[in-house]
């Protein structure tokens, strides 16, 4: 009798587990399944038409680099757009995307051949310049590009934007040896553009590494920090002694940063 409630409590027990694990795994195959899709749509909606993706053009780099005998050099030009992000916050996602796309079909349009360009980030593109263009060719390259970027695009019927890159070049293998360096090189390259009011060109040089490195990772973080909503204002009352009330506040800028904390104007301005 016992060993016959034994082994039935022993059958009810293994099957309510046999039951949690079936359970478990069709909840890890639904969020896997789910997240695919969020990430596929991301990607769609990310597509910038004759633009490729972020693994496409670094695995076009680095296979080119792996193939390019030692005594040739190309040259890598960097793109980041100056002020996308507040275009999108003031007339939409949609006519953010609108002068993006039109911008970037401008930019194309002055691009020499057998060159590749990808988006490396929202608003971030990279192009490879292969070895038949000398450095001059590519410095002339990178200036038609900011002009062809800042070419004024129409999203209503009377609003006109004019946007505008700030552009890096690096050559290799004279700036990195492979694609990390190159891209270390063209970064620096870049926030010196942009530390010159933007909208124009840097080629990458011993004077770029006189920036702050930290200053170079700060300004990134700021603007993932613009689109995740990290900033936020803390009001502090402005009090009148005399007649014991508030009559104002004070808006206080506060950084909410994943891993510092709470941090001050004074430390990212």
């Amino acid at each position: 009798m016992f060993l016959a409630n034994w082994n039935s409590g022993a059958y009810v027990l293994f099957s309510v587990i046999a039951l949690l694990i079936i359970a478990g795994l069709g909840v890890l195959l639904y969020i896997k399944v789910k997240k695919e899709k969020h990430n596929y749509r991301n990607e769609v909606a990310g597509l910038v038409e004759g633009v490729l993706k972020r693994n496409e053009i670094i695995s076009s780099i680095n296979s080119y680099i792996s193939k390019l005998p030692s005594d040739m050099f190309f040259s890598l030009i960097l793109i980041d757009y100056d002020k996308m992000t507040e275009i999108q916050n003031a007339f939409g996602e949609g006519n953010g995307k609108k002068v993006l796309n039109e911008s970037i079909k401008n930019i194309r349009s002055v691009l020499p051949n057998r060159t590749l360009i990808g988006r490396i980030s929202d608003d971030r593109f990279l192009i490879l310049v292969k070895e038949d263009y000398d450095k001059n060719e590519v410095l002339k390259c990178a200036n038609k590009i900011c002009e062809a970027a800042s070419v004024d695009i129409k999203i209503y019927s009377d609003t006109i934007i004019n946007p505008t890159v700030s552009v890096g070049v690096a050559f290799y293998p004279n700036h990195g040896r492979n694609l990390k360096q190159l891209m270390k090189s063209l970064d620096l390259a870049v926030f010196n553009s942009k530390n010159s009011g933007g909208n124009n060109v840097t080629i990458y040089s011993d004077e770029c590494d006189k920036n702050d490195t930290e200053n170079l990772q700060l300004y990134y973080e700021i603007k993932q920090a613009i689109k995740e909503h990290q900033f936020c204002l803390y009001y502090q009352p402005i009090i009148n002694i005399s007649e014991k009330n508030i009559y104002g506040f004070e808006a206080l800028l506060r950084w909410k940063h994943p891993t510092l904390g709470i941090l001050y104007p004074g430390s990212f301005i």
